[in-house]
């Protein structure tokens, strides 16, 4: 209907019935847009819109979706609750726009549907309303200019409007529906790379693109397999010019549209004006090939639609929109733009206002003074630590020795009472040798006195040899003592376990074994195997006043937040329970106070000394102390404030 180029008066009527048919609309309707903002009817079928919204309510619902339509924006407003005045009814509205500008409304009335048929609705409406504002465009252009003067007019002034603006979204939209005229297409579509995918950022004739309908996936496929080639492609109706890789995405998009012509055309990154690279820089650059943004699609149902028209153009309108486009994707990857603009804007409205941009800096820095000492905020005062557990023993070697049998191992299990090592002591063999041999020798003398007394009954020499006897068995008696306290020292040589529990001490095997050892050096520790976990915290001495402070305020125990080294993305929470007396001196940290923290609830899968990174909160203070409190400290130190 449209290449018959039928006169207005006799286009809306037959246009409405397509529309209709097409969506299988129980009603449609063409609203013009006047002079004065109001919205009056022009054509309608099927069943009576008044009839259909009855009530007052439903008028002003219905109102104000034509008046967002006649705004631009085209909508589907899907009424199905019963609290929506217009249902039940899905209401398909597009604008009419000519030369930019919207001039009237296109209103469809159809049953509600599923989401994909309704997309596919939508789709249809805004395909038709834009080949209608295409016709209207060229039914209303100036018959007095001659075509030539006609093209080169349009060509400046989109190459004018194309410039205009640096958000991607309006330049595409100018781009399509304004290159649309220029090159007499049906429908023009503009895709620009995103990372890896290719994106429809606009279609002529629609205010929105549905990426999910099926025309513009198939179109999409298209797009992404002409930019891969980086080749332009003229299509005319014979598949023997296409590329392998093109022929199936291009023929289902024939089937789905119906076009018989078509070209894309890729859009390659202007060229900078003035470059400043050394010669190095340049050879490198012209090995480097330039890669395709985006590309442009033109489409013609008409056979003799590009045969009709001159390639000069099309290949110079593609220059226009790629050096367009391109330069409003660059300011689009801009991050936080909108952010940036807004500061932008802050900052120029100062320039040549010396004294409200001094008051301004004044007023800035006073509040931000202000927010500094004013602001509460939570003090937490971070500190290191480590895991261990509550029942824990460490045993030490109780004389110098030797380790000669070792009978555990890292992380092993052990009942109470069962040897764990033994240690060896030479000096202590050889006293009690010598001590066992004094004694046989003692013995024997004591054997041989007794003999000797009952030879010597009631003779002078009795009275000796019994003060002999007697000398010899005190010295029996001191010689036995002598070995039951050796033998208990050698008893205390083999290291048994206190408790049930598990061995903590890293390596046993290869930090004991057959090692000497002082009297007094650690052997092993030790650790219930039921025992609950506690947090051993390093407190720097320059930051233990706060806690102490803090504690001394406060009757409940202060808050510690922390987290396992091991484990950095989970929180733990436990109570701060005591502070020590006095501070310990550590080669990394300085002066330091140990304090131990309960844990709260029940920690798996940790092992012990693991290292903890901990928040000790301390209350409210200045958000300025909160963010340069050692700053302060250490002027405070420095200055005796």
């Amino acid at each position: 209907m449209i290449r018959s180029r039928p006169p207005i008066d006799d286009f809306f009527l037959p246009f409405l019935e397509i529309v209709g048919d097409s969506l299988g609309a129980q009603a449609a309707a063409l609203w013009r847009l006047a002079d004065d903002g109001q919205i009056l009817p022009v054509r309608h079928l099927g069943e009576d819109l008044r009839a259909r919204f009855p009530t007052e309510e439903a008028v002003q619902a219905h109102c104000k979706l034509l008046e967002r339509a006649a705004s631009g924006e085209t909508l589907l407003h899907e009424a199905k609750g019963a609290d929506d005045p217009l249902a039940p009814a899905a209401i398909y509205l597009a604008p009419l726009v000519v030369r930019r500008e919207c001039i009237g409304v296109v209103e469809a009335v159809c049953q509600p549907a599923d989401r994909e048929e309704a997309e596919e609705r939508m789709e249809r409406m805004e395909t038709a309303v834009g080949l209608a504002s295409q016709y209207l465009h060229e039914q209303t252009r100036s018959e007095q200019d001659s075509p030539a003067e006609t093209a080169g007019l349009d060509l400046s002034l989109v190459a004018l409007r194309l410039h205009q603006s640096l958000s991607l979204s309006e330049t595409a939209a100018s781009a399509s529906n304004d290159g649309r005229l220029i090159l007499g297409c049906d429908r023009l579509s503009v895709f620009v790379n995103h990372g890896r995918d290719v994106r429809p950022v606009a279609i002529s004739g629609q205010s929105q693109v549905n990426r999910r309908s099926a025309l513009v996936k198939k179109l999409t496929q298209v797009a992404q397999q002409a930019i891969r080639s980086e080749e332009p492609l003229i299509f005319t109706g014979d598949p023997t010019q296409l590329p392998p890789e093109m022929e199936e995405p291009l023929a289902e998009l024939i089937d789905e549209s119906g076009l018989t012509t078509l070209a894309i055309i890729p859009l390659m990154r202007p060229e900078p004006l003035v470059r400043e690279e050394t010669e190095a820089d340049q050879r490198r650059r012209n090995l480097r090939p330039r890669k395709p943004f985006g590309c442009l699609l033109a489409e013609w149902k008409s056979e003799s639609g590009l045969q009709e028209r001159p390639l000069g153009p099309l290949k110079l309108f593609s220059e226009h929109a790629a050096a367009a486009l391109s330069h409003a994707d660059e300011h689009r990857r801009l991050y936080l733009l909108r952010a940036w603009k807004t500061l932008g804007r802050g900052i120029d409205w100062f320039h040549g206002r010396r004294l409200a941009a001094a008051v301004a800096i004044l007023a800035a820095a006073f509040v931000g003074a202000a927010a500094l000492m004013l602001i509460p905020w939570e003090h937490r005062v971070v500190v290191e630590g480590r895991l261990a557990p509550q029942d824990r023993q460490v045993l030490f070697a109780p004389m110098d020795g030797r380790v000669s049998e070792l009978q555990v191992h890292s992380g092993g299990e052990f009942a109470a009472g069962a040897p764990l090592l033994r240690l060896v002591n030479d000096e202590l063999e050889v006293q009690l040798v010598e001590l066992r041999s004094q004694l046989e020798q003692s013995r024997a003398s004591i054997r041989e006195l007794q003999q000797r007394a009952r030879k010597l009954v009631e003779s002078d020499g009795i009275s000796q040899t019994r003060a002999l006897l007697g000398k010899e068995q005190l010295q029996l008696k001191g010689l036995q003592q002598q070995l039951i306290a050796l033998e208990r020292r050698e008893a205390g040589l083999l290291i048994t376990a206190p408790k049930k529990g598990v061995v903590t001490t890293f390596n046993v095997e290869l930090l004991l074994r057959e090692r000497p050892v002082k009297r007094g050096e650690q052997l092993l520790e030790l650790m219930a195997a039921d025992s609950p976990w506690q947090l051993e915290l390093d407190i720097p001495a320059k930051r233990v006043g706060h806690v102490i402070r803090e504690m001394g305020k406060r009757k409940e125990p202060l808050l510690v937040e922390f987290v396992l080294l091991t484990e950095p993305t989970v929180k733990h929470r436990g109570k701060l329970i005591h502070v020590g007396e006095r501070s310990i001196t550590m080669a990394e940290k300085g002066n330091v106070f140990e304090a131990v923290a309960q844990i709260d609830g029940q920690l798996t899968s940790v092992r012990f000394g693991a290292d903890t990174r901990a928040k000790i909160y301390c209350g409210k203070k200045s958000l300025g102390y909160v963010l340069f409190g050692d700053l302060i400290d250490f002027l405070r130190a420095k200055l005796w404030i």
